[in-house]
């Protein structure tokens, strides 16, 4: 079911998933998607963190609606009716966007009209309509234009370039939860960082031996 969906809105629902195996609940809401998307790392946590929501105050209201089960830490986790019909919707408003995968931001606007989560969000004070208008806010570049855009940084210095993006994902603003969509996050870049830096020490390195190689053969 979770083939077309972003690493970020995969992650949605495995964390989730966790978030009901934590609270003794042996069937996964769309409650504890609510949590899953406001601690996702993309489009939806930046939306929901931007309009206030914090993982404390969903956690509480979930406690209030759905007393602490008794399911072990070990057991199984199902999905209910509510998160496979949230799951649903999020993967018709990708198609109805022509939109070939189903990111965080799909999961969040059917949370919207999904009864667990839209209650809790209520009991928050934070309307449909302004979930909406902070998606609304994401960037809306395609990854093709993204990718030209790097590609013009990168033809200089790709250490800059990945200099650059650090800085992006640092603020942690809408391009750097653009980004984490696509799942380029801070851990990612740094890596690609310390590879780039230890590519270009050993081409220095080499072109130093090569210059001193030389220099003794005169």
């Amino acid at each position: 079911m979770l083939e077309r969906f972003t690493p970020n809105a995969r992650r949605i629902v495995l964390i989730a998933t966790e978030e009901a195996r934590g609270l003794g609940h042996g069937e996964l809401g769309p409650e504890h998607l609510l949590l899953g998307a406001l601690r996702s790392g993309g489009a939806s946590e930046f939306s929901l963190t931007e309009l206030g929501l914090r993982e404390g105050a969903v956690r509480a209201r979930i406690g209030l609606k759905l007393p602490r089960g008794t399911a072990g830490g070990g057991a199984d986790v199902t999905l209910g009716a509510g998160a496979v019909w949230t799951l649903a919707a999020a993967v018709r408003l990708a198609d109805e966007a022509d939109e070939p995968q189903v990111g965080s931001g799909h999961v969040l606007r059917a949370l919207i009209d999904a009864a667990g989560a839209r209650d809790v969000l209520a009991d928050c004070e934070i309307s449909g309509d302004a979930v909406h208008a902070a998606l609304r806010r994401q960037p809306a570049d395609h990854d093709e234009q993204f990718a030209a855009a790097i590609a013009a940084v990168d033809g200089g210095d790709p250490v800059a370039a990945a200099r650059a993006l650090i800085a992006i994902v640092l603020r942690r603003g809408p391009v750097a939860a653009w980004l984490a969509e696509r799942g380029v996050d801070e851990s990612a870049v740094r890596r690609a960082f310390s590879a780039l830096e230890l590519e270009r020490v050993a081409s220095t390195a080499t072109a130093r031996a090569g210059a001193a190689a030389s220099a003794v053969r005169r």
